[in-house]
Parts: C-alpha cells; sequence; structure tokens
C-alpha cells in the first residue's frame, strides 16, 4: 500500500504524469497502509518508518532524479542527487512520525488533525530555511492547471495543500 502511494503521486506530479486529480486520492494508500500494519501488530511494538519511508522515497526519486544527472563524477552525482532524494524522503517523514505519536498519547481523530497540520508546518519550513526545497509542495501538483488554483492568489501554495489534505 505504501509503495501505491508513493506510485499515485508520481503518477499525479507534473512531469513524470501529470494526471493531477490522482493527488486527492494519492495519501489514501498510506493512510490504508498504517491502518492495516496497526491492525496487523496490534499489541506488538513495531514501526511503521519502514514502509512510511518506501512510499516517500519512490515519489522523491521519480521526481527528481534529474538532480543526479549532472555531467560530473560519480561521487558527485551521488551527492547532488542522492542526499536530496534521502534528505527531503526523511524530513517528509516528519509529520507522520508525529502523528504516529500522537495516535498512541491522543487517539486517531488527534493524530488526524496533527498530521496535516505538521505537513503544512514543515511544507512551511522547506520555503523558508537556507535549505529550501518546494518542489514536492503538495499544492504544486496543480501547476500545469492555473484555472484550478486562481484562488491561490489569496491562500499561495499551502493553501492547495491543505484541499489536498481535506480530501484525503
Amino acid at each position: 500500500w505504501s509503495a501505491m502511494s508513493g506510485v499515485l503521486w508520481v503518477l499525479a506530479w507534473p512531469g513524470t504524469g501529470g494526471v493531477f486529480p490522482l493527488a486527492f486520492i494519492a495519501w489514501w494508500p498510506m493512510l490504508q497502509a498504517e491502518r492495516a500494519h496497526d491492525a496487523r501488530t496490534s499489541g506488538r511494538r513495531r514501526s511503521f518508518t519502514p514502509y512510511l519511508l518506501l512510499g516517500l522515497f519512490i515519489w522523491n526519486a521519480s521526481t527528481t532524479w534529474w538532480l543526479g544527472a549532472v555531467d560530473e563524477p560519480w561521487a558527485t552525482r551521488l551527492l547532488s542527487g542522492g542526499f536530496p532524494m534521502v534528505g527531503n524522503t526523511l524530513l517528509m517523514s516528519l509529520p507522520w512520525i508525529l502523528r504516529r505519536w500522537v495516535v498512541r498519547r491522543l487517539g486517531r481523530a488527534w493524530s488526524d488533525v496533527t498530521l496535516v497540520l505538521a505537513w503544512l508546518a514543515f511544507e512551511r519550513l522547506h520555503h523558508d530555511w537556507d535549505l529550501q526545497w518546494p518542489w514536492l509542495t503538495l499544492g504544486n501538483v496543480f501547476a500545469e492547471h492555473p484555472g484550478w488554483i486562481q484562488w491561490y492568489e489569496w491562500t499561495g501554495v499551502l493553501g492547495g495543500s491543505l484541499w489536498i489534505w481535506a480530501t484525503a
């Protein structure tokens, strides 16, 4: 399920698939994988993180592969392509890990709110720090369809991210 989520994001993303309506269901397999994992491992402490990282890495690697396509020695290609893919995958997992922590302490309803707010905070941070990487901001999935997002004038791209999460 988690890999399917990554594949759906790849198919939805401009430049790799462009079937942007898939963005509205792309998180569903990841959420389903989490629920299935919890049901299968109830009572045992097993991490969902490897499954989460798989889906996020598929999305990152498939949409940002071009970073490593420089005409340089292999070590440079590995650093310029691999580090952003792995680093962004790990950063994208932080809102999900926070969600898992909240599930155990406050319940699933609070964890849903936490995931959305933490994801939006993560994206905002990604726009404003020294290692900016707004390429995979969820709201960018509509980049080739401005008629759908005229309201970005007021909300910015994070409004699109919230829209996607509201439908997840």
